[in-house]
């Protein structure tokens, strides 16, 4: 997704601000939920970086000669898992804009590289019967005090008709296509638990009101729609709820969580070091 318009990146993550709401800044969605533990993520980024080792083995030897190659080579496979990160986040980016681009009805080019991920999306819209209400639209709950920007609001054929939130997420074919992970249905339930719906001038609207949330699952070769299930919904928007709260404690006691260090002094090491003073001349 590209940088919602009233978004601003701070050494904290993303937040949102509105005019209309003074100086207050909203956290983001995504920001909020990284308070939340992602063993899988573990998993992953080592993975990854064996296979990035396993393919650059001969590189690994011969960089192992010296201690100067030996770090260089050490410090580009430790990136290796945000150097796919950043990939994948770009790839989409560029899918959810080609999506936006369909949905408004805009001419748009499609990469050759997502072009596989856009045909799939567009099936995924004819076999579904989505009838488009909304699309990279940001929402806010001042109460709460969060924001976020939805992909898709739109009406589901084959849900029954139902005005549904979807978010969309890209991936290759490592896992099956219906895989789907507990943070997705938080995200959703946050965003659909947002009265206000934000345009770019900051005119502040009555969002719709939804009435299902599901991931849309885009593979090159498949998509799955995974509808949230509805009896948890309660549930989940407060644990999300809680990762506002958790956040905003980490950045007011981030800085003053400690006080002052006491250091070992003479035979005692609880006796904090003493400041000398200049004698104050008689």
């Amino acid at each position: 997704m590209a940088k919602p318009k009233l978004a601003l990146q701070t050494d904290r993550g993303r937040f949102y601000r509105n005019r209309n709401h003074g100086d207050r800044k909203f956290i983001s969605v995504t920001t909020a939920l990284k308070v939340l533990d992602k063993p899988a993520l573990v998993g992953w980024a080592a993975r990854t970086v064996a296979e990035e080792f396993m393919a650059a083995l001969p590189t690994a030897v011969k960089a192992s000669r010296s201690k100067e190659t030996r770090e260089a080579f050490i410090r580009d496979i430790k990136g290796s898992p945000y150097a796919k990160r950043d990939k994948a986040a770009n790839r989409g980016t560029d899918v959810h804009e080609a999506a936006e681009a369909h949905i408004l009805g805009k001419p748009h080019a499609v990469d050759p590289e997502i072009e596989p991920f856009v045909k799939q999306l567009l099936d995924a819209i004819d076999t579904l019967g989505l009838t488009f209400e909304a699309s990279e639209a940001t929402v806010a709950n001042p109460e709460i005090g969060y924001a976020g920007t939805l992909d898709i609001i739109a009406t589901v054929k084959k849900l029954d008709g139902a005005l549904t939130t979807i978010d969309i997420k890209t991936g290759d074919e490592s896992k099956p296509v219906a895989t789907v992970y507990p943070e997705y249905g938080l995200q959703l339930a946050a965003l659909r638990h947002c009265p206000e719906l934000w345009l770019p001038d900051h005119t502040i609207l009555e969002a719709p009101t939804v009435e299902r949330a599901a991931v849309l699952n885009l593979r090159p070769n498949g998509w799955a729609l995974i509808p949230v299930n509805e009896v948890r919904q309660a549930q989940a928007f407060r644990i999300f709820a809680a990762c506002v709260e958790i956040a905003a404690l980490q950045a007011e006691t981030k800085d003053d969580l400690f006080e002052q260090e006491l250091l070992p002094a003479g035979d005692s090491p609880f006796v904090p070091q003493p400041t000398i003073a200049e004698e104050v001349p008689a």
